[in-house]
C-alpha cells in the first residue's frame, strides 16, 4: 500500500509496483490523486475531503488490501 499527495500514475506507486513484481507477487494498491485534472483549491484537509485522501480513506483501503492477502 502506498499513500501519495499528487498524481499515482508515475509516482511512488508505480515505483513499488515494479520492483515487487519482479520479486514478489504481491497485491499494490495506492492512495492518491487519480489520472485526473486538479481543479480544486483550498485548504488540506478539504483537499484530502475532495480526493479521498483522508487518513479514514487510508484505514479502509489498508483493509481493503489485507483482504485481498488473505
Amino acid at each position: 500500500m502506498t499513500v501519495e499527495n499528487h498524481n499515482i500514475i508515475g509516482g511512488l506507486n508505480s515505483a513499488v509496483a515494479e520492483v515487487l513484481s519482479e520479486g514478489c507477487p504481491v497485491p499494490v494498491r495506492s492512495i492518491g490523486i487519480k489520472d485526473v485534472f486538479c481543479q480544486q483549491v483550498g485548504k488540506m484537509l478539504y483537499l484530502k475531503e475532495v480526493y479521498h485522501t483522508t487518513e479514514k480513506d487510508i484505514v479502509l483501503a489498508v483493509k481493503k488490501c489485507l483482504k485481498l492477502k488473505a
